[in-house]
């Protein structure tokens, strides 16, 4: 199942039988069930994707929330429209991002090498869990397994400093 037909399936749910959202260590977050409620059936119910992505605006108080739902939980492509506090949650998850601020060790003290602008990079697995999907995504350089090891090596590069990116500007 897709995260976005995971996301579908929540929607659907009698409130009575969804859960809270809860993560501990590293995130330490809850939503209780009521609020779950209110943010899911508030600004999705009734919403239909029939475009590539739903488009609705938030009140600034919920955002914290709503991006740990779409973003951490469901694991979801989220975009900011730019004429003010719109919220853009796409179907699919996009898989070439490109660089739009040069990424290096004093803005991402966990980065093994730097990457400017224009750079093309690639979605790939969160091969240990350790990226925190509130701040940015797991990419790499190139899509090829790291020999003996069988994993491809990523870096959490985080929202701020990419964009998605057509594979057919590509070609």
């Amino acid at each position: 199942m897709t995260p976005f037909e995971q996301f579908q399936k929540e929607l659907s749910k009698d409130k009575n039988k969804r859960r809270p959202i809860k993560f501990g260590e590293r995130l330490n977050y809850v939503i209780t069930k009521d609020r779950l409620n209110y943010l899911l059936d508030g600004y999705f119910r009734g919403l239909y994707f029939e475009e590539d992505y739903i488009s609705y605006n938030y009140l600034e108080q919920d955002l914290p929330a709503l991006l740990v739902i779409v973003r951490h939980h469901f694991k979801l492509w989220v975009e900011f429209d730019s004429s003010g506090n719109f919220l853009n949650v796409y179907k699919i998850f996009p898989k070439v991002f490109k660089v739009i601020k040069e990424v290096n060790k004093e803005n991402h003290t966990f980065a093994q090498e730097s990457f400017e602008p224009g750079s093309i990079l690639y979605l790939a697995e969160d091969n240990y869990e350790t990226v925190n999907w509130l701040n940015g995504i797991p990419l790499t350089r190139s899509l090829e397994k790291e020999e003996g090891i069988n994993i491809t090596p990523t870096i959490q590069i985080n929202y701020g400093y990419i964009k998605s990116y057509s594979i057919d500007n590509l070609k």
